[in-house]
This record gives C-alpha cells, structure tokens and sequence, in this order.
C-alpha cells in the first residue's frame, strides 16, 4: 500500500502536521524529496506517531546523559536491551 501527501502545492511547510482521516498500517515509512524552498534540503527531525502492534519495549537501564562544552551536544547512552531494536 503506498501513501502520497500532494507535491502540486509548493508552499513551504517546514513544520507541517499532516493527520490521515483514516487510520493507517504500515511498517516502513519513506520520505522522498519533492521540493524545497531554497537550494539545500535539511531535515533535523522526522516523526511518525502511533501505537504499536506489540508489546511495550522495557525501560532501558543505566541511561545516562554527558553534555559537552556546547551545552546544545549531548551523548546519551543506556544498557542494551535483548531482542530490541
């Protein structure tokens, strides 16, 4: 099954919230480039919500954050998980 937002409107929409009417099924989603307003494309987020079909994943253990001189950097880490992706 494929879902195509419309690329005929060429406004910029740079932080657009598109809802579906109707619930979707997926389990891969593709973003692909169709026009930007200026030269370079920069994407710094792309978000999907929903529910799962399964269970909850377990809260991670050990999770921790080490901020560098930027304050704005941040590495995080956490103990692996079995059988998570």
């Amino acid at each position: 099954m494929g879902l195509k937002l419309s690329s005929r409107r060429s406004l910029c929409r740079p932080h657009a919230f598109i809802e579906f009417k109707e619930d979707i099924e997926a389990q891969y989603v593709k973003y692909q480039h169709v026009f930007c307003s200026n030269k370079y494309l920069a994407i710094s987020g792309f978000r999907v919500f929903g529910l799962g079909s399964g269970n909850k994943p377990a809260i991670p253990e050990n999770f921790s954050v080490k901020r560098e001189e930027d304050r704005r950097n941040a590495f995080l880490s956490w103990k692996s998980i079995e059988n998570s992706q």
